[in-house]
This record gives structure tokens, sequence and C-alpha cells, in this order.
């Protein structure tokens, strides 16, 4: 009778550590689902795992941060650099809604073409401990290079995980869109035990110089 209650123990034990792995893994299946809706140009599915309105929050909180940084170093006092911050914020927060959004991205991948990485990509190896001196994380094939990037994925807490490259090779092209540059970090945040959505895009502190 012993054995057979410390038998379902450990069964219990063993299901509980792989519900765990498997929520813990689970960012890593989201992006490579995303990868997938990618190749095959779905758009309301690449669109499902994306928070729109978080990530446009997340887009426009940047913005408006570097305008106001380059207006107060450029115009004296700081009401003048407010209201012009105020002023650029109604030129910009449209054409980031317009950026980031579902028609977007269908537009987006109804112009790409089957080889072309202009359209919002994401990450389809995952490497969770790379190497730093790794050739991978330097070296990366063209004219795919948007496409190949290796990403690497860590938790920020629990709920929280950004996906960023851990190195560019020279000849990668830039995306058409800013948005889904590789030099970006992407931020997902949880929405259920084993489901995540894009909420932020944080750009390098460089990308406005």
């Amino acid at each position: 009778m012993q054995k057979k209650a410390v038998a379902g123990l450990s069964a219990i034990a063993a299901v509980i550590l792989l519900g765990v792995a498997s929520s813990y893994f689970s960012p890593y299946w989201t992006i490579y689902q995303m990868k997938q809706a990618y190749d095959r140009r779905d758009a309301p599915a690449f669109s499902s795992y994306i928070d729109f309105p978080s990530v446009q929050a997340s887009v426009k909180a940047q913005t408006q941060a570097k305008v106001r940084d380059k207006l107060n170093q450029r115009l004296p006092g700081k009401f003048l650099a407010t209201l012009g911050a105020a002023l650029a914020s109604n030129v910009t927060d449209p054409v980031v809604d317009t950026l980031v959004s579902p028609a977007s991205v269908e537009q987006a991948f109804a112009n790409a073409g089957p080889d072309e990485a202009s359209a919002p990509t994401a990450p389809n190896q995952l490497q969770p401990n790379p190497a730093p001196d790794s050739a991978a994380a330097g070296q990366l094939p063209a004219p795919q290079a948007d496409r190949q990037q290796h990403y690497l994925i860590l938790y920020r807490d629990w709920s929280t995980v950004a996906a960023s490259s851990p190195g560019r090779s020279p000849q990668a092209h830039a995306p058409k869109n800013p948005l889904w540059s590789p030099d970006n970090t992407f931020v997902f945040r949880r929405t259920g035990l084993w489901s995540w959505q894009l909420a932020a895009v944080e750009f390098p502190p460089d990308s406005s110089k």
C-alpha cells in the first residue's frame, strides 16, 4: 500500500514538473508558431500573437521620449519643449497606429515575395544559451538574414520574456518597416499557462542617431 502511495506521488510530481517545464519553454513554441505563420503568409495567424494596443503604446512612449530629449536640447525652456513634444505626438501617434496594426501586417505579407524578409518576421532558430563567440551569432546568410536571425530569449519575470539578437551580420539588410528590425528587442507577455503575445518592441539606444 505504501509503495502504491509513493508511486502515485511520484507520478503526480512528474506531471507537475512536466507542466512547469512545458510552461517555461512555451515562449519558444509561440515564436516558432509565428515563424510558421510567416512562412505560410498567414497574416491573421501571425497577428493573433500580437497585442497591437500594447505594442503601439510601447512604440509611442519611446518615440515621444526621444522627441522630448531632442527638443530639450534645442529649445530654451521646458515649456516650449513640452509643447513641441505634445504637438509632435499628434503627428507621430497616427503613424504608429497605422504601422502597428493587423492591416499593416496584411499589406506587408501581401507585398512580400516568397524569399523576401521585408514583411514582419519572427525568429526561427532559438538558442537559449549561445556562446558569445559563436559563429552563428554573428554570421548570417544573405539575403534572408532577417528571417534566419538567431535570437536569445531571456525571462524578465515569470510573465515576461525578451527576445533579442546576440549578433547581426553586416550583410543583413534592414527591413522596410523598422519595427521588425533584428536590432530591436521583442518583449512577450504571458496570456495563459502556455500562451504568449508580443506586447512591446524596444528599440536600441542609438536607433535615433
